[in-house]
């Protein structure tokens, strides 16, 4: 890489200079005794020396050797120049490396992004001899268009600003400038961005949820060239829609354009595609917004967690409980749900990091305006559940018995605790299994669970049994009996009691405890009657039948 050639260059010509140097002084001191080399005493001559630095403007630097040691700071930027270079996360990761013979500190860096000052964060990599190595790393949010960033490093001697370094942002890629180059904006001249909350790259891909027909646009268009409304293009599902009477485009204090607007979404379409066409050329456009709209209709967020363990269905529960609600959206009218969205974690991915990292997004999904308040969250665990200190909890894939606390999640303070931060309807399904073909529930584990009557309302809790029982699956149901009850209630409608095709939770309630019960006897000859643990929502539409 470009600053490895800078290192060594640089450490070699200090090495050298540290090796004149001393032969410099052996010579003076030699003239003492013996008159030097030559018999008389000579004065160390100063040399400068080309090291051969690439600098941020690729300048050599001037080094004196066997005199006083000059200081200096070199940035060098460690992004390579490219084109079509993914974000993460919507973020562009910055990175440098800096040179110094002094030390530096986090204070003495900062970060200049389109000339506004901006945080700034830095990593000591290493100390080498007299020169000081560090690693600038930093994650920045880009705006569309040309972003322009540089680095100042102040010490108590020096200033010293890196070249800008350029960067194109284009819906979810960059293109880096090679350092030196012009700084135009490239031939796609025009980039257009969302200026709005709702902004398709912060919702990664999740639709954004409202009850409202009128859709407010607002859009932030940068290009080097005038522009006229007649220019802007609302595409909605795919047809282009001329500026409206309440359109408007007006520059901002830094020269761009600023388009607003609204759309009518339709809800028969289901989910909505919105995005703005500026008519330049070539013709830009900007990420497109995905919104699902009804007036009446919630959407159901589903969230399926299924552990690999000594069990043979954990996993085949998650699925198969996902796999019955796929079907559950609008269709020609006749569902409860205007979209249902699916997080299945099973084997591997049900890390418990993982689980508590999907079960964050669901806060993160509600304030992006995914998840509304008159939202459904339908979780479904089946796992091994056990008591440390007094806390239920949830083992996840990578669970170790030397590291429970980091390897599995509190119910009540993680799973419960996170879900009651979304202001929305939320249903979690739970079947804590212990042990072989018995999913040992003891009382200990469902007295935790009773304890979540004391949370806020807003919340049901269905556990596969009661605090006395254990669980049990069997080769015979291919599933926890838990489960198999539940999709068979839901599929083949047999947990509609009243025929009127749509399934309620105290219809599946009242199906799932009595088959339960039933097919656990005969089979096992055992107890097990699954329990509405907590029942804030009461009789709540689920489900409908064909």
């Amino acid at each position: 890489m470009k600053y490895t050639t800078c290192y060594c260059m640089l450490a070699l010509a200090i090495m050298l200079g540290a090796t004149v140097a001393t032969q410099a002084q052996n010579g003076s001191e030699g003239g003492k005794k013996k008159g030097g080399l030559f018999g008389k005493k000579k004065k160390a001559k100063e040399e400068t020396v080309d090291t051969g630095v690439s600098t941020s403007k690729s300048q050599a630097m001037t080094i004196n050797i066997g005199g006083k040691k000059k200081d200096y700071i070199l940035i060098d930027w460690s992004n390579a120049a490219g084109e079509n270079i993914p974000l993460k996360d919507g973020q562009f990761d910055l990175q440098a490396k800096i040179f110094s013979t002094t030390a530096i500190k986090p204070g003495n860096v900062v970060l200049y992004h389109n000339r506004q000052r901006s945080g700034a964060r830095m990593d000591v990599s290493g100390l080498y001899g007299q020169q000081q190595e560090f690693n600038y790393t930093n994650r920045i949010a880009l705006t569309e268009g040309a972003n322009e960033i540089v680095l100042e490093v102040t010490t108590e001697k020096q200033n010293k600003k890196s070249e800008p370094l350029i960067v194109f942002r284009k819906g979810r890629t960059v293109t880096i400038q090679p350092l030196g180059g012009a700084r135009e904006t490239p031939r796609g001249v025009a980039s257009v961005y969302w200026w709005t909350a709702y902004d398709p790259v912060l919702l990664n891909g999740q639709p954004y949820t409202t009850k409202e027909k009128a859709l407010p646009l607002k859009f932030r268009i940068l290009t080097p060239n005038a522009i006229t409304l007649d220019q802007v293009r609302v595409m909605h599902n795919g047809k282009a829609l001329p500026a409206g009477s309440q359109s408007t485009l007006e520059k901002d204090s830094q020269g761009n354009f600023i388009f607003t607007g609204q759309v009518d979404l339709a809800e028969q379409a289901g989910t909505n595609e919105v995005y703005l066409e500026v008519q330049t050329n070539p013709v830009a456009r900007s990420e497109r917004l995905q919104v699902a709209y009804s007036p009446f209709r919630p959407n159901l967020h589903i969230l399926c967690v299924g552990t690999e363990t000594n069990l043979a269905y954990t996993r085949k529960d998650a699925r198969d409980f996902a796999g019955v609600f796929k079907n559950q959206a609008t269709a020609g009218g006749n569902r409860l749900f205007s979209k249902v969205m699916i997080d299945t974690l099973v084997g591997d991915q049900a890390s418990a990091q993982e689980i508590r990292g999907t079960l964050e997004e669901f806060k993160v999904r509600y304030y992006t305006g995914s998840i509304g308040p008159d939202d459904v969250i339908l979780a479904f665990i089946s796992s091994h559940g056990f008591i440390l200190d007094g806390d239920f909890r949830i083992q996840g894939d990578d669970y170790a018995p030397t590291r429970q606390r980091s390897t599995s999640v509190s119910f009540r303070q993680e799973i419960v605790g996170i879900l009651e931060d979304v202001p929305c309807k939320k249903i979690i399904f739970i079947d804590a299994c212990h042990s072989g073909g018995a999913r040992a529930n003891p009382a200990d584990i469902n007295f935790e669970i009773s304890k979540l009557n004391a949370v806020k309302k807003g919340l049901t809790v269905f556990a596969s049994s009661r605090g006395e029982e254990q669980s049990y699956e069997d080769p015979q149901w291919k599933n926890g009996a838990f489960t198999k009850a539940i999709i068979q209630g839901l599929t083949l409608g047999r947990a509609d009691a009243d025929k009127n095709h749509i399934v309620t939770l105290h219809e599946l309630h009242s199906f799932v405890s009595k088959e339960v019960a039933t097919i656990v006897k005969k089979v096992k000859n055992r107890a097990q009657n699954p329990v509405l643990v907590k029942d804030d929502l009461g009789d709540v539409a689920l489900f409908v039948t064909e």
